[in-house]
């Protein structure tokens, strides 16, 4: 049995880009859907859950047992008992709950524009994806728009502090996409998403920020958040904003 930390259990502790890989494997999917509805199962209940054949599942125990079981281990959400042949959900079901549809709700997307991408033909050169970012900070929402702009030639920037000013943008500007934090006075990024839905329900909405939890990305899902990212201030974080920005416009081409 793997050594646990302090925050076994917590999936709140776990970076939100270490849970995403742990959960980007449809085994470990099964394996977590499964203990999430039963709390505790043997090695042989997980095997014919994640076993897609029945001649595969000697090689699917093997992996479960050498790879995936403990990752997820590694990261507190599970504990194995290698001598009972048991594996227990530690995590909190409603958390894990969250992650789970937000990771399948990520690969479906990514599956619909790979298959986009796939049977398109482009009739002409893609028009600029107009983007509105709205962040309480000034400094931050300037900044980051000039870079956007200045390294992404496909993207125009347009900004705003806050809900009520972006809400001016989008009655007087077309926007593909809507890049918002969370955490902004008055109206918070959940709210100013239901409110977008319900009045532009084709414009994407990316939620990127520092201050949400997997509570408030599993409250974003429901409402139909088109992705939810953490707020990285580094050029590969910008680089996966842009991708998820392209992917999420992709989506409504």
């Amino acid at each position: 049995m793997t050594e646990q930390t302090d925050n076994t259990g917590d999936a709140a502790h776990i970076p939100s880009d270490d849970l995403f890989e742990a959960l980007s494997d449809h085994y470990r999917r099964k394996v977590l859907f499964h203990l999430r509805q039963n709390g505790l199962a043997t090695v042989d209940e997980l095997t014919v859950v994640a076993a897609e054949q029945e001649d595969e599942a000697a090689d699917v125990r093997e992996t479960l047992v050498e790879t995936h079981l403990p990752m997820l281990e590694s990261l507190g959400l599970v504990d194995v008992e290698a001598d009972e042949q048991k594996v227990e959900l530690l995590a909190d079901p409603d958390e894990i709950g969250d992650w789970l549809d937000l990771a399948v709700k990520r690969d479906v997307e990514a599956e619909m524009n790979e298959d986009a991408e796939q049977t398109e033909v482009a009739a002409h050169e893609p028009e600029d994806i107009r983007v509105l970012l709205v962040d309480d900070a000034p400094d931050f929402v300037s900044a980051v728009a000039d870079l956007l702009e200045r390294e992404h030639e496909d993207l125009d920037i347009m900004t705003a502090t806050s809900a009520p000013d972006a809400f001016t943008v989008l009655k007087n500007e077309e926007v593909d996409c809507i890049v918002s934090d969370y955490k902004m006075p008055a109206i918070d990024g959940l709210e100013f998403l239901d409110a977008v839905r319900d009045e532009y329900p084709d414009v994407s909405f990316i939620m990127f920020t520092n201050k949400g939890s997997e509570h408030t990305a599993g409250e974003a899902v429901a409402i139909g958040v088109s992705d939810y990212l953490q707020k990285e201030t580094s050029p590969e974080g910008y680089d996966r904003l842009v991708d998820s920005i392209r992917n999420a416009v992709g989506k409504q081409a």
